[in-house]
C-alpha cells in the first residue's frame, strides 16, 4: 500500500477514532476502546465492523505489530531451538510433550486487508451474501 493511501485513510479517522484504534491496538476491548474515546460501545463496534477506513487502519496497525513480533520471535528462534534440544537430548520429554501441545494451540487469525477500498468489497460482499440469504429465506416460505 502507498504511504499516500495510508495518509488518507488516516486523516479520514476522527480523533476520536484515532483514540479508539490505539486502544484495540494495545489489546483493549471494544468497551475500552469505546470508553477513551468517549464514544458508545456500539458506535466503537460500528467503527470496527463496518467503516472501511477505520479497519483498514486497523489492519495496517496489526501487520505492524505481528511484523514486530515476528522479527523478535525470528531473533529468538535459534536460541530457543538449541535450549530445546538440548533438553530433549537430557531426556526432558515433557518439554517436547508441552511444544506440541503448545503448538496445536496455535491459531493465528488473517489479518484483513489494508486498503479502506478492499475492506469495503468485503463488506459489500457480506452484505449481499446476507441479501442472498434472505432473499432465499423470503422465497422459501413464500412456497410453504
Amino acid at each position: 500500500m502507498s504511504k499516500t493511501t495510508t495518509r488518507e485513510q488516516f486523516e479520514a479517522l476522527s480523533d476520536a477514532q484515532i483514540t479508539a484504534l490505539k486502544i484495540l491496538l494495545d489489546g483493549g476491548s471494544v468497551t475500552d476502546a469505546a470508553k477513551a474515546a468517549g464514544v458508545s460501545r456500539q458506535t466503537a463496534s460500528e467503527w470496527k465492523n463496518r467503516n472501511a477506513s477505520f479497519i483498514a487502519m486497523l489492519n495496517a496497525g496489526r501487520l505492524d505489530v505481528w511484523s514486530h513480533v515476528e522479527d523478535r520471535l525470528r531473533k529468538l528462534t535459534g536460541s530457543a531451538l538449541d535450549l530445546l534440544e538440548t533438553e530433549i537430548r537430557n531426556g526432558n520429554v515433557s518439554i517436547a510433550r508441552d511444544i506440541l501441545r503448545a503448538a496445536s494451540k496455535l491459531d493465528l487469525q488473517k489479518i484483513g486487508p489494508t486498503s479502506a477500498q478492499l475492506v469495503r468489497n468485503d463488506i459489500d460482499h457480506k452484505e449481499q451474501a446476507i441479501l442472498f440469504e434472505q432473499l432465499a429465506r423470503t422465497l422459501a416460505e413464500r412456497e410453504s
